[in-house]
């Protein structure tokens, strides 16, 4: 009886998250629009970058076959974008979000990192607000508006650093002393030219 209702349970669970996913597209959608209009002047699509797009939308689906297609779609578009708007590598921001949360938007960890790139609010909140990234810290569960945030703040280390990736990531995960993260985000980044880019 016991293994009856837990399975009535976890049905009930899996059907109620998918029913908020299709209820949250919409808002997400609109909010993916509104920041591609503030960046459309910077935005020019190719084949290449369509072809790109795709792939991450299948490398997203092929390391977590749990995530929605349409959501697989809306990260890689809000990859694409923030990686136009800050000028970042849109390779290392599909490894950061692989990393930080396996592609789950409501990820939230003990130390309250939130989201797909896991921003620390207790550390970011003040300047995404001041900077009109984010209106409050729900905001952070919103893809788009999430990836725009992590990748705004590691275009920010990139500034410090002069460009260099290994100390900007360090600075990212917060430990600049260690090579660790550094070394984790660029076996992400091997692994996806291993599958897409050297074919």
């Amino acid at each position: 009886m016991k293994i009856f209702i837990l399975r009535v349970l976890k049905t009930f669970i899996t059907m109620s998250f998918g029913i908020f996913m299709f209820l949250m597209a919409g808002e997400i959608n609109k909010g993916f629009n509104n920041i591609q209009k503030q960046t459309q002047n910077k935005t020019i699509i190719n084949p290449v970058e369509i072809q790109k797009n795709s792939n991450i939308e299948s490398y997203i689906m092929k390391i977590n076959p749990k995530v929605y297609p349409e959501l697989a779609s809306l990260i890689a578009k809000s990859i694409e974008s923030a990686s136009i708007e800050f000028k970042v590598d849109p390779i290392i921001i599909l490894a950061i979000i692989h990393q930080e949360s396996t592609f789950y938007p409501f990820a939230v960890s003990s130390a309250e990192c939130i989201g797909l790139m896991q921003i620390h609010l207790k550390i970011w909140k003040k300047n995404l607000i001041e900077n009109n990234l984010i209106k409050n810290e729900f905001d952070l569960y919103n893809p788009t508006i999430n990836v725009r945030c992590g990748t705004y703040i590691l275009n920010h280390y990139l500034e410090i650093e002069d460009g260099d990736y290994r100390q900007a990531l360090q600075r990212y995960y917060g430990v600049k002393t260690s090579e660790e993260y550094y070394n984790k985000i660029s076996g992400k980044v091997f692994n996806y030219i291993k599958i897409y880019e050297e074919k």
